[in-house]
Formats: structure tokens, sequence, C-alpha cells
């Protein structure tokens, strides 16, 4: 049961590194919102979370040292403005409300299960 409890952790932690990773890009590309030519940029992760977690299943040896966040270039031949920059505020600050959220559930997992590991080891 413990090895569970903490292969969780390791999980949810790889998955908050990629939320504050994606934070820190949105906040970027928030910020160049008016500089011109600047393209906006985006985070992928969760592929390569899901690969990770499909080969767990099948091997029973997770490796998170592939499921890491690849930031790259969103819509890089795409504009809308004058000045070539793609930012479009509005979207950018969804996807950072939609950031938060996830970060702030995935701290309360990380919190949950901390609480059950420390049950587990001093049953209490």
């Amino acid at each position: 049961m413990l090895d569970g409890l903490f292969t969780q952790n390791d999980i949810l932690g790889t998955a908050l590194r990629a939320a504050a990773v994606r934070n820190d890009v949105i906040a970027n590309n928030i910020a160049n919102a008016d500089t011109p030519g600047f393209k906006a940029r985006g985070v992928a992760f969760e592929d390569a979370l899901r690969g990770a977690l499909d080969n767990y299943a099948a091997t029973g040896t997770l490796d998170l040292t592939d499921a890491r966040p690849r930031i790259g270039y969103v819509n890089k031949n795409y504009h809308y403005r004058l000045d070539e920059n793609n930012v479009d505020i509005e979207t950018e600050m969804a996807a950072l409300y939609r950031n938060s959220v996830r970060y702030d559930a995935l701290t309360g997992a990380v919190v949950g299960n901390s609480r059950r590991i420390n049950l587990v080891l001093t049953g209490r």
C-alpha cells in the first residue's frame, strides 16, 4: 500500500511541476502581449504523462523521465494584429485560470496523499 502512495506522490509531483512551468509560460505570454512580433508559447505535457502511465500499467514500473513539459510555439504562423503578435489576452487569462484550478486540485491531492502516508506510517 505504501509503495502505491509514494508512486501517486511521484505522479502528482510531476504534474505539479508541469503546471508551474505552464503558469510561467502563460505569464510570459501575458507580459509580452504588447511586444511587436512576439509569438505565444504553450506547454505540452498531458500526452507525455499519459504515455508514462500507460507504460506503468503495462509493466508495473513507473518511469517519469520522459513525462516532462515541452514548451513550443502556439499558432506560430497566425497573427491577427498588424504588429504580428499573436497573443490573445482573453485566451491567456482563461488558460491562467484553468491552470490555477488544476494546480490547486493537484496540491489538494498531494496534501491528502501525504496525510494517508502519515496515517500508514504513524497509525494516527
